[in-house]
């Protein structure tokens, strides 16, 4: 992934194009499953199958039942240090408050 980021320039030979989209595909497939197995899940076994169960066209309401923390992690972190601060907010204001 690193070496893709460093990339400074692309190939204009298609074949080149779509071995180099092949190899990125099967490192991405190779995290998957590395975080599928540290959750005790199964690993895919193709490219093909992943991106098949990953594919939007497959199950439009498969997004509801995943859960937030793995849908949106961002969305997530951000809505936990929200509340951090609403609470770190409450709790100064009654200190500030004497009778």
């Amino acid at each position: 992934m690193k070496e893709r980021r460093a990339q400074q320039s692309i190939s204009l030979n298609e074949e080149q194009r779509r071995q180099e989209a092949k190899e990125y595909d099967l490192t991405r497939l190779a995290i998957e499953n590395k975080r599928r197995s540290a959750k005790g899940l199964s690993p895919y076994d193709t490219v093909e199958a992943w991106q098949a169960e990953n594919s939007v066209d497959a199950d439009p309401d498969a997004e509801k039942t995943i859960p937030l923390p793995e849908r949106d992690p961002l969305l997530y972190e951000t809505g936990n240090i929200f509340a951090d601060v609403l609470l770190m907010s409450d709790a100064r204001s009654m200190l500030v408050q004497q009778p």
